[in-house]
């Protein structure tokens, strides 16, 4: 059980709680009340209806009594608790919802694209992206039934593990001329693909030297900081390797240091499919075989996705030499095609060559 004190200052505005990455199954309480639960190691609750002014109390009960607990805890690497950062978002009547950026480089130019979602009634979004103090590109306009799409292109750098070029982005929300939001993000402008066992990035082959990436825990057995993970990174990089391939569920500032640092990304899903089903030892395996464990790996897969998906160092997503056949992987397989402008590899596909030690 973990708890932590946090003040309220104004009451009228909505309040959310998000959690970046725990390790297990958990629920969440405030002020005594639950408020949610989530078994996919993330999760965002709407906690303003709970909130009071002046002093609240966050409470998070780590589960491991469902047949969820023991798969999360295999994937966390035993990790159990609070392994990523805990954020509370404070925002008026009109803010950004969630969005969805989409790049491509052919090597000489390059187009984008952000689709915004939006909460609010008659608000108006504006999208800019810069290069350090110089304006590329602005437009503002009014949302269509809380959303907005911007499309923008031109001479930009491309993004690529040789010169990790991001630009700065901002998404801004008014209501009534008023500013009511300013999320800032970064832009990397690339196009991948894979064909063959050739990984083409911007459509140039890439020649790729990567590590399989699962450090979760350092020498002390304690869960490594954002220190520990730019000095390994670092470290990686300076023996000139380009990618990696993580198999934990790591959380977003391990993303943001590899993004800045120009790594190439392969994705490994978690599923469980080479267990027989059948074998009765293996009974904390079997669950995947069962509709709701179906539902547990679809749901896994796409906030796995979610979180990611606007980094333009995630290459690939790779399901490994998972049994499509099963209908865990097989729908989750599916769910993540259908949205990932990313390639999908399944099957012990030619990743497992792309990326090898």
């Amino acid at each position: 059980v973990f708890r932590r004190k946090f003040e309220v200052y104004d009451v009228s505005k909505t309040h959310t709680l998000y959690f970046d990455r725990v390790g297990g199954c958990f629920e969440v309480f405030v002020n005594g009340v639950r408020v949610g639960s989530s078994y996919t190691g993330r999760g965002e609750f709407n906690v303003t209806e709970r909130v009071v002014k002046g002093e609240n109390e966050v409470l998070v009960r780590i589960v491991n009594n469902t047949e969820f607990a023991a798969l999360e805890g295999d994937y966390s690497q035993g990790a159990t608790g609070i392994t990523g950062e805990v954020m509370l978002f404070v925002r008026g009547d009109s803010y950004v919802k969630d969005f969805t950026v989409t790049t491509a480089h052919d090597g000489v130019s390059a187009t984008g694209k952000i689709d915004v979602c939006l909460e609010g009634e008659e608000c108006e979004t504006e999208f800019s992206v810069y290069d350090g103090e110089n304006e590329l590109f602005c437009l503002r306009k009014k949302a269509d039934d809380k959303k907005a799409v911007f499309e923008f292109g031109g001479d930009y750098e491309a993004y690529n593990s040789e010169s990790p070029k991001l630009y700065d982005a901002y998404i801004r929300v008014f209501s009534s001329d008023v500013e009511e939001e300013c999320v800032k993000i970064r832009v990397g402008f690339n196009s991948v693909a894979v064909e063959g066992t050739e990984l083409l990035v911007n459509s140039c082959a890439q020649k790729i030297y990567g590590v399989r990436y699962e450090s979760l825990v350092n020498r002390d057995g304690l869960l490594m900081t954002a220190d520990e993970f730019e000095k390994e990174l670092d470290l990686i990089k300076s023996y000139n390797f380009n990618a990696l391939l993580v198999t934990v569920d790591l959380p977003y500032s391990f993303y943001d240091l590899a993004t800045r640092k120009g790594f190439f990304i392969v994705k490994k899903i978690p599923s469980y499919s080479a267990f027989d089903a059948s074998v009765k030892k293996n009974k904390k395996k079997t669950v995947y075989h069962t509709p709701k464990g179906i539902e547990y790996l679809c749901a896994k897969t796409v906030a796995i996705y979610n979180r990611d998906k606007n980094l333009p160092s995630v290459a690939a997503y790779d399901f490994g030499g998972e049994n499509t056949a099963l209908p865990a992987v097989s729908q989750a397989l599916n769910d993540l095609r259908s949205v990932s402008a990313r390639p999908v590899i399944a099957e012990n596909g030619p990743v497992n060559k792309i990326v090898s030690p």
